[in-house]
């Protein structure tokens, strides 16, 4: 196999679309570096889903290095990359005799890095198919948790509808969510991978 004839001479690179946890959803692009090294960047999301009665969505971006230690399918590598993750819960209180209505909201970011190992067959040209194992490791994260109030009848604050149980409930599962994903370690694995490179 010829190691120069690539889109950037050595360089081989494509779009990519993969199927994977934690981020099910992956569009991205990748390369290869003549035989032994190999580079990636990937966008991931979760699309909303409800858990514990709170909307879920998340979001991710990374980047990615590999090297094939034996010049053929298998590798070793790591991505690093930022993870934001946002948990809604709809409530419904009545304060001082008046109902009210609210968006209790957490907004999680994490950094990590995931070590992984795995295969990408098809070689540094066209079609290349692959899946990875890994494990994803928190660096640092942050939460910042907040609350809409979408109807508000005159005289009523926010430190009143805080003082809620509705409101403790929704805040206690908004955060149950964010700790469960934000801040744990996670295994990843991609299921499927494919790709085509020029």
């Amino acid at each position: 196999e010829k190691w120069g004839n690539g889109l950037l001479g050595p360089v081989t690179l494509g779009p990519t679309i993969s199927v994977a946890l934690p981020h099910p959803l992956n569009f991205g692009a990748e390369g290869r570096l003549w035989r032994h090294l190999g580079f990636a960047i990937d966008y991931g999301f979760l699309p909303e889903f409800t858990v514990f009665d709170a909307k879920v969505k998340m979001t991710s971006f990374d980047a990615r290095v590999r090297v094939f230690p034996f010049g053929g399918s298998f590798f070793l590598g790591s991505s690093f990359g930022k993870q934001s993750i946002t948990g809604t819960r709809a409530i419904t209180t009545t304060v001082s005799g008046q109902s009210v209505t609210a968006d209790v909201a957490l907004d999680a970011g994490t950094t990590f890095a995931t070590p992984t190992l795995g295969w990408r067959w098809g070689g540094r040209k066209g079609f290349v198919f692959g899946i990875d194992l890994g494990v994803q490791l928190v660096m640092s994260s942050t939460s910042n948790l907040n609350m809409t109030i979408t109807n508000q009848p005159a005289g009523i604050t926010a430190a009143q509808v805080e003082s809620t149980a509705e409101y403790r409930d929704a805040r206690t599962k908004v955060e149950d969510v964010g700790s469960k994903v934000a801040s744990q370690t996670l295994p990843a694995f991609t299921i499927l991978h494919i790709g085509y490179l020029f």
